[in-house]
């Protein structure tokens, strides 16, 4: 249900962005749920870098491929005994790193 759900939202973005909404002053946005479907999945399997999770429970992640070896810088701020520690523990046995 929750896939179909995922697809559904999908769908409904990408048909948003064939209707434009009036230009501001500014530009910027969130990115869409059409623009990250590339990066959902249901499991992590081999490197990843997860980033985090999607409204109906899926995984946004990075995978490394032959092209692009290096998964990229991430930010990550919280204040003091926010868990920034513990996040980066996790990557590293999450993707195999040392």
């Amino acid at each position: 249900m929750k896939r179909l759900l995922h697809l559904l939202s999908v769908s409904v973005s990408f048909l948003s962005t064939l209707w434009p909404k009036t230009e501001g002053i500014h530009r910027d946005r969130f990115a869409l749920p059409h623009e990250l479907a590339p990066l959902v999945t249901n499991t992590l399997d081999g490197q990843n870098l997860l980033l985090g999770i999607s409204h109906f429970g899926g995984i946004y992640r990075v995978q490394s491929t032959p092209q692009r070896r290096e998964l990229g810088n991430v930010l990550i701020e919280a204040p003091t005994g926010g868990g920034k520690g513990l996040l980066a523990v996790c990557q590293c046995a999450i993707t195999g790193g040392e």
